[in-house]
């Protein structure tokens, strides 16, 4: 969904609001529900296409090394399935892709079931939000990333409530 000028406008006018109060009352309702989670959530997580996930080889990268285009912040027509299980290893989840299958047949089921009018995205801790490296010559989070890794650690109930 995207909201064009005209519609901004009206908004603006109907309300009498300005046009930028009128542009934040519309990407709120952009947004998908689970941005109740927190005002910077989608700062500090990765929502990852679900159409991507298939592309995806064992051992799943840690999200820093995630293309950029297999990510975006979820929309009020997207659902998003939020997956967590018990990690394998205290450096990977499942450093030798035993949940892959598993995780690419739920989210076939969740997609197929919710139907969502846009996308379908996945939130998994080790794709979504920065990581400690598990594989040598990967560098540790920055400053920025361990205060955004914090950040969603303590949004992470919260998301959990509101994913689809």
């Amino acid at each position: 969904a995207v909201a064009t000028t005209s519609m901004i406008d009206a908004i603006a006018v109907f309300h009498k609001h300005s046009v930028k109060e009128a542009e934040a009352t519309v990407d709120a309702f952009l947004l998908h529900p689970a941005a109740d989670a927190g005002e910077d959530l989608f700062n500090c997580i990765d929502c990852v296409l679900a159409s991507m996930v298939p592309k995806l080889s064992p051992p799943w990268p840690r999200n820093q090394e995630l293309p950029r285009n297999y990510v975006r912040v979820p929309t009020a027509e997207d659902a998003v399935v939020a997956v967590s299980h018990a990690w394998r290893s205290q450096v990977h989840p499942d450093p030798e892709g035993f949940e892959v299958p598993v995780i690419r047949d739920l989210i076939k089921t969740a997609s197929l079931k919710l139907r969502p009018q846009g996308e379908t995205l996945l939130f998994y801790d080790l794709l979504s939000l920065t990581q400690r490296p598990f594989l040598p010559g990967q560098k540790d989070r920055s400053e920025v990333q361990e205060k955004k890794f914090g950040m969603a650690l303590a949004a992470m109930p919260f998301l959990y409530l509101f994913a689809d």
